[in-house]
């Protein structure tokens, strides 16, 4: 029988995890300051 997912009942998280990430010759397309890069997972 399949379950049908339910928003706000999931348990507690349990596990730690670490994500390291690096850029290099990033373009700076900010024309006052430097620019500030953002990464989305």
């Amino acid at each position: 029988m399949e379950q049908s997912f339910r928003p706000g009942t999931g348990a507690e998280p349990t596990s730690t995890i670490e994500i390291s990430m690096s850029c290099k010759n990033l373009l700076d397309k900010d024309f006052f300051s430097r620019s500030d890069p953002m990464c989305v997972v």
